[in-house]
């Protein structure tokens, strides 16, 4: 036999005696894992047992640790990780009947809930979304329904962001290109991050508008129709004076004349400036984020008199 082939023999039974022995040092590992999170699991420790079931199907793949580990993951509350384990388990192939039947079950019953991202990518990219952290595609990931941003990193060192929103019982497909030498591949999103110019007065030019003023003339009316009342019932006293002495006091007659004429025109003017302070307010834009207290002024009307009021953010 020739020297050469001889080595070459040699060299491939050290090799395949190698990752023999490689092979066996992670199925022992895969064990010793599977005894630990089976001893979690018994202690009511259920995520931690998820974890080391994941890493023993990782060590040495096996269908009934991942299925395990989709068990731990529903007993944790975490729905998201336990679809996935599960269809894991399921794509293994190696599930007996009873628990092939029930795995598709607790799948199904799940995925009712949950959304499934796809996403596809160039395999020298890595991506973080949800639960699953630097991973390769073509992958499917189950989430929870909403908005997911999908932090990217391509072999070049550029970093993208997508935002991508999932429904519940349904399949979103997410095809990532990597940006070419000219494009920016800092952050990019689905959604413009800020909102399109010219398309109506900014919060600050809302905020100077007339809802303050609408305010201030509902407010000076109030307080006008109160002025009113008072000197009506003044008026009336004064009237009732006159009538009592036999309407010989004069003094009492021009003081109810009096009353009555600035009472009307109290009462009148203040009804003009709160209708016309209802009109201002309804014509005033409303403000995009209704849900934060908004700048402006107010008025407190007193027995002293009108305090006005500056509120900020």
């Amino acid at each position: 036999m020739r020297p050469w082939l001889v080595a070459l023999l040699v060299g491939s039974g050290a090799l395949s005696l190698s990752q023999a022995a490689r092979a066996d040092d992670e199925r022992a590992e895969a064990r010793e894992l599977f005894r630990t999170a089976e001893a979690a699991f018994s202690r009511g420790e259920y995520r931690a047992a998820a974890l080391a079931f994941e890493a023993a199907d990782a060590k040495s793949p096996n269908g009934g640790a991942a299925y395990n580990a989709g068990i731990a993951w529903e007993k944790a509350g975490e729905m998201a990780r336990a679809a996935d384990a599960f269809a894991r388990a399921l794509g293994s192939g190696e599930l007996a009947d009873a628990r092939l039947e029930d795995a598709t079950k607790r799948l199904g019953a799940l995925g009712a809930k949950l959304g499934v991202l796809t996403i596809s990518a160039p395999r020298t990219a890595t991506f973080t979304v949800a639960h699953v952290e630097q991973a390769k595609a073509p992958r499917r990931v189950h989430v929870a329904p909403g908005a997911h941003p999908v932090h990217v990193r391509w072999a070049s060192g550029k970093t993208e962001t997508r935002v991508v929103r999932v429904l519940a019982g349904s399949e979103k497909q997410l095809e990532l290109v990597e940006p070419g030498p000219g494009d920016p591949g800092a952050e990019a999103a689905e959604e413009p991050a800020t909102p399109p110019k010219n398309v109506g007065p900014s919060v600050e030019e809302r905020d100077a508008g007339g809802g303050p003023w609408g305010w201030v003339l509902v407010s000076a009316g109030a307080l006008s129709l109160a002025t009113g009342t008072f000197l009506l019932s003044r008026g009336l006293s004064a009237r009732e004076d006159f009538e009592a002495s036999g309407r010989a006091d004069a003094d009492a007659h021009d003081r109810a004349v009096s009353y009555r004429t600035w009472s009307t025109v109290a009462l009148l003017g203040g009804g003009a400036l709160g209708g016309a302070g209802v009109v201002v307010l309804l014509a005033s834009p409303k403000r995009a984020d209704a849900g934060q207290r908004s700048a402006g002024w107010s008025l407190h009307l007193s027995p002293a008199g009108v305090n006005v009021v500056g509120r900020g953010w």
